[in-house]
This record gives C-alpha cells, sequence and structure tokens, in this order.
C-alpha cells in the first residue's frame, strides 16, 4: 500500500547515498554495480527511477569534484539498463522498447530543473533569512552567498561532466545554458554568470570544440 511505498522511498534514498558517499575514482566499478543492484531491486516503477537518479545527480551538487564520476555512473546505468529485462519482472521495465532513451530523458529533465533551481544566485533578497528579517551577521551572509554561488558551479560543472558522458547534447549546452546566461535574454550578466560559463569550457571545451566549433565559435564571440 501508500505506506510501503513511502517506506521504500525512504529506505531507497538511504541505502544509495550510503553506497555513492564512497565515490573514488579508484572505487568506481563497485559503486556501479552497486547502484545496479539498488536498480534491480527498487526500481518497481519510474518514480522510483526518477529518485534514484535524483538522489545520483544531487550528489554531483553536493560534491562537484567527481561530478565527473557521477556522471560516468549515469552513463554506466544508461548503458547497463537494457540487461534489466533479462533479469527484472518490473513490468515498467519489461514494457519499454528504450530503457536507456528513457533514462537520459529522466537525467536531461532533472539537470534542466536544477540550473532553473539554482542559476538564480544572486537573488535580491539575498541579505534575509528564511523568515525575512535581514541577516546581521555577516559571516552567515557570506556563506550563504558562497553556497548559492557553489551551488550554481556545481550545476555548471554537472552539465559539462554529462555532456562529456553523451547524456545531454550540445544543444543543452547552447541553448540551455549558454543562451540562458548570455545576453540578450540574461540582460544583467554577473561575473558568476561567466564563472559558471568558464567552468563549462574548462570541463568540456576540448571535446565541444572537436564536434562543435562553428557553435563555439559563435559563442566566444559574444
Amino acid at each position: 500500500g501508500p505506506v510501503d511505498m513511502k517506506q521504500k522511498k525512504v529506505i531507497l534514498r538511504k541505502k544509495l547515498r550510503g553506497i555513492l558517499n564512497k565515490m573514488t575514482p579508484e572505487k568506481f566499478a563497485k559503486i556501479a554495480a552497486q547502484t545496479m543492484d539498488i536498480i534491480k531491486v527498487f526500481a518497481e516503477n519510474k518514480e522510483m527511477m526518477d529518485i534514484i537518479i535524483e538522489v545520483v545527480l544531487g550528489f554531483a551538487i553536493q560534491i562537484p569534484v567527481f561530478g565527473n564520476q557521477y556522471a560516468k555512473l549515469c552513463q554506466h546505468l544508461k548503458a547497463h539498463l537494457p540487461k534489466l529485462r533479462m533479469v527484472c519482472e518490473f513490468q515498467w521495465i519489461l514494457d519499454d522498447p528504450d530503457l536507456s532513451n528513457t533514462f537520459r530523458k529522466i537525467v536531461i529533465t532533472q539537470t534542466n530543473d536544477l540550473f532553473k533551481s539554482y542559476r538564480n544566485h544572486s537573488p535580491r533578497d539575498i541579505d534575509l533569512d528564511e523568515d525575512g528579517k535581514k541577516i546581521e551577521d555577516q559571516e552567515e551572509l557570506d556563506m550563504k552567498k558562497s553556497k548559492l554561488k557553489n551551488n550554481f558551479l556545481a550545476v555548471m560543472t554537472l552539465v559539462a561532466e554529462l555532456y562529456n558522458a553523451e547524456l545531454v547534447n550540445a544543444k543543452v549546452i547552447f541553448r540551455g545554458i549558454f543562451d540562458a546566461l548570455l545576453p540578450p535574454s540574461n540582460k544583467t550578466l554577473s561575473s558568476i554568470d561567466i564563472e559558471g560559463l568558464c567552468r563549462v569550457f574548462e570541463r568540456c571545451g576540448k571535446k565541444l570544440e572537436e564536434k562543435e566549433s562553428r557553435g563555439v565559435d559563435r559563442y566566444l564571440q559574444k
């Protein structure tokens, strides 16, 4: 019933976080295998799959230094999902003719949501707390500012690494990220926006150049 489902979601998040928390490049293969096991046990419907992807991408934001590992994990899951058909009895998995693509679409949607929720890194009311009171303590305000900035930069790193891992294409980078952050659509281009754009080029510029040099030139001229 619904109580079981609620309980399952709690257990799923807890178990998956416990696994992903240990991420290092050396442990990647083990963590990838354990994550697949989690999918086999818990991904009984698309909603549970959503949660699994949400937890993985959440770690990429929390621990951006391993952003490439979490993106690589998404790439691994996408490649291995079709094999689940042979060992899995979940109906939605058996009914889906292209699981890899379904997975990729969920990753893109969630990444877009993360970008939307973190792109406002310097809101006008940044100096107000949750109750709308002015933050008097300078240290607290600085921490809030740096957290918002770091979350924004972490999303930019994630998008670039997902491009490297071939989960998002250049169109997502150009239209979804660059167009949103550059004039004319962004009338108040800030130094943090520019830092975010640089972060994308640092992480995936080489691949973008090789594949999409015309697009890249167009943006560099801006």
